[in-house]
């Protein structure tokens, strides 16, 4: 027995910022953000200040003139919390023992790891149609052909069970053709005249063996199409499409890039107590009338991740203290700071080729909204001239 799938974390297809503007709206032009980052001082991608990698961004209260930075850091898009740490309170990096005297140089170890499907929408599935009866079980599902000439080898129309018709029928005997002529179908959709199988008629058997039959003539009756020898081609077709639309396949999944979003130096737990404003995360589990982390002073992987949405709070900025940052006349240390990273695994590759299949197949021209410019291509600038592509 196969072990069950673990549910999968929520498609997003939309991103957001970590924090919303100074007038607490969405920030949407992506140059307002990277403006906000240039007072801050170090924590740059993709090398530090010491030239070392340095894979995510800092955020501080330098950023405070463009940026919501003391409303709390919110999550960049829909997701999952799949691990954190958050500290009950901050450790310290004052050298001596632990304990001695005040908390000089405060610094989190807290974080939250958010995991993240980026996915274009799948096409939509109509629902499939209720199933029709298999065509035959019904008389009326069935008729005959009309012909163009008396041999029967030139099919003219179908008529349905039922079908009035005016025929023209003499006396029959075995062995010769059933075929008889109709003089009118009564149908301005169908063709007026033509020939018929007589055993495919509602007669009486005795029509045409009475005295006009005698002397070689035929009798005008009009009289209805019975019950024929194939099925109603188009309740046939219609049927077999009816078939082929419950049981296709459903649209291919679009193709998914899973993305981790990292946040570094969270406030710890008893901040929140100094901090009464502060709102407590709503991923955090609600503990005794009040949300606490899971556990504290540890990582926590989390074996049932926990849903969490574009711009619900993380958590707030914690205290870290740079290698170069020490006490001043006795004074602690204090800088408020976000190491924020996004990042992926290694099925990048896969995934945009799987993408380029994926939108040959089921995207039209306009809904691909990504441009390839050539050499030479004319661009406008929001500020106002050309500028030709490179």
């Amino acid at each position: 027995m196969n072990a069950p799938r673990a549910p999968m974390p929520i498609a997003t297809s939309r991103l957001g910022y970590p924090f919303k503007d100074k007038d607490d709206r969405e920030i949407a032009n992506p140059y307002a953000f990277i403006e906000a980052l240039i007072p801050v001082q170090g924590g740059h991608y993709l090398l530090g200040s010491y030239g070392f990698f340095h894979g995510g961004i800092h955020l501080d209260r330098a950023c405070s003139s463009k940026l919501s930075i003391d409303d709390g850091i919110r999550c960049l898009a829909d997701g999952e919390v799949v691990a954190y740490r958050i500290d009950s309170d901050y450790h310290d990096a004052t050298p001596g023992a632990v304990g001695e005297g005040a908390t000089l140089r405060p610094y989190s170890t807290g974080f939250v790891l958010v995991r993240h499907r980026v996915q274009a929408p799948s096409p939509p599935m109509t629902a499939a149609p209720p199933p029709m009866d298999t065509p035959g079980a019904d008389i009326r599902d069935w008729g005959t052909r009309l012909y163009a000439d008396p041999q029967g080898r030139q099919p003219l129309a179908w008529l349905r069970h039922g079908t009035p018709l005016i025929v023209q029928v003499g006396a029959y005997t075995p062995g010769q053709s059933t075929l008889v002529r109709v003089t009118d179908t009564l149908d301005s959709k169908l063709p007026r005249e033509g020939w018929i199988s007589r055993t495919h008629l509602a007669l009486d058997p005795a029509v045409g063996t009475g005295m006009r039959s005698a002397f070689g003539l035929k009798d005008t009756v009009a009289t209805t199409v019975y019950r024929g020898d194939s099925i109603d081609p188009d309740k046939s077709a219609a049927h077999a499409e009816n078939k082929a639309q419950r049981q296709r396949p459903e649209p291919e999944t679009a193709p998914v890039l899973t993305l981790y979003s990292l946040y570094m130096h969270v406030a710890s737990e008893r901040d929140y107590e100094r901090n009464a404003k502060w709102k407590r995360p709503s991923w955090w589990p609600e503990r005794g009338g009040t949300r606490k982390p899971e556990a504290t002073d540890r990582v926590v992987a989390l074996a049932k991740p926990l849903p969490i949405r574009q711009g619900d709070l993380i958590g707030y900025l914690g205290e870290d203290v740079p290698a170069h940052a020490y006490p001043v006349a006795g004074q602690p240390v204090t800088k408020r700071l976000l190491h924020l990273e996004v990042f992926s695994g290694d099925d990048v590759p896969a995934y945009l080729a799987n993408s380029r299949r994926w939108a040959k197949e089921y995207l039209s021209d306009s809904e691909r909204t990504l441009l390839l410019l050539m050499p030479g291509d004319t661009l406008q600038r929001d500020l106002g001239g050309p500028a030709a592509a490179r």
